[in-house]
């Protein structure tokens, strides 16, 4: 199978030459999910913005190549980045509030998108909007175009940065921890859906987790970071299973431990069962209610 994404001897610096990723080498396959999973401080988010030419100021990559469509991206001029960017490579990361634009709408957003990089008329533009908003489960927004994201909920926002990175048909995602900021029940259907949008778009995603529970729902090959050097590769069920190193055989004894709590009976003190709610759309001068957004649906849980 043919990598997207081939990076090689990587090696990222700050300030004082104080290396912080060290000559790491990794390869994304097409059509399949990379995570890279480490604690905070290990070199994995330097690691995936470095792709883009995303660092801090205050970092330089002292060595190395990344390899997309026969061409080195850490040797291509700025301008030719920007043209992959939100293209052929796109990215996601953990608070969509920083990304979003609050004083422009949602349907705004999105169709600047694909007008940056596509020649499109307004009819098919719009067209495309409500295609992507459906594809990520927003199909309510469709007939609200002009909410702004500070008017969504976490999750809501963090589908509409879905469907603004996958508007221009990417070869590669980079989700950069996506679902860290977010509730348990809204995590697991963004990696659903995350899970459903690459399989049936073939696309290549690179995910970056601290969270080992997390990648065991998403990644196809996993490799384990620990200050700035990967420390173990593999498939999942190596990793999981057979684990060599000794740093990765805490994380996964640590997400067993996790799991066998979670497993373990407890008095139930509340219970919801069948939980709905409705919010109103109003509109015009006296905002007179004209329909309904379903915000819970069938919502049930035990405390």
């Amino acid at each position: 199978m043919s990598n997207i994404i081939s990076v090689k001897d990587l090696t990222i610096s700050f300030e004082k030459n104080q290396k912080v990723v060290n000559q790491i080498n990794l390869d994304i396959p097409q059509g399949k999910t990379v995570a890279i999973v480490g604690e905070s401080g290990s070199g994995k988010t330097l690691s995936a913005l470095s792709i883009l030419k995303l660092l801090p100021s205050s970092a330089k990559i002292d060595q190395g190549s990344i390899i997309f469509n026969n061409k080195d991206l850490l040797k291509l001029p700025l301008k030719e980045i920007e043209r992959i960017r939100g293209n052929k490579i796109s990215t996601i990361f953990q608070e969509p509030m920083s990304s979003l634009n609050p004083l422009h709408t949602i349907d705004k957003q999105i169709k600047e998108i694909i007008s940056t990089h596509n020649e499109v008329n307004n009819k098919d533009l719009k067209l495309r909007v409500l295609e992507l908003l459906k594809e990520v489960n927003l199909e309510d927004l469709s007939n609200r175009p002009n909410i702004y994201s500070y008017e969504l909920s976490g999750g809501q926002r963090q589908r509409v940065m879905i469907a603004m990175s996958i508007a221009n048909n990417p070869d590669l995602l980079i989700a950069d921890e996506p679902t860290t900021a977010l509730d348990v029940t809204i995590q697991l259907q963004i990696l659903e859906l995350l899970n459903k949008i690459q399989e049936q778009r073939k696309m290549s995603i690179l995910f970056i987790s601290h969270d080992l529970g997390v990648v065991n729902k998403i990644a196809d090959y996993i490799y384990v970071m620990k200050d700035g050097n990967i420390i173990e590769h593999g498939e999942k069920f190596q990793i999981f299973n057979n684990p060599r190193e000794l740093y990765t055989q805490q994380l996964v004894s640590f997400q067993n431990k996790i799991r066998k709590n979670t497993n373990k009976k407890t008095l139930e003190i509340l219970k919801i069962k069948d939980l709905k709610v409705w919010y109103p759309i109003k509109k015009g001068l006296f905002k007179k209610t004209v329909d309904y957004v379903k915000a819970i649906d069938d919502v049930n849980f035990t405390l």
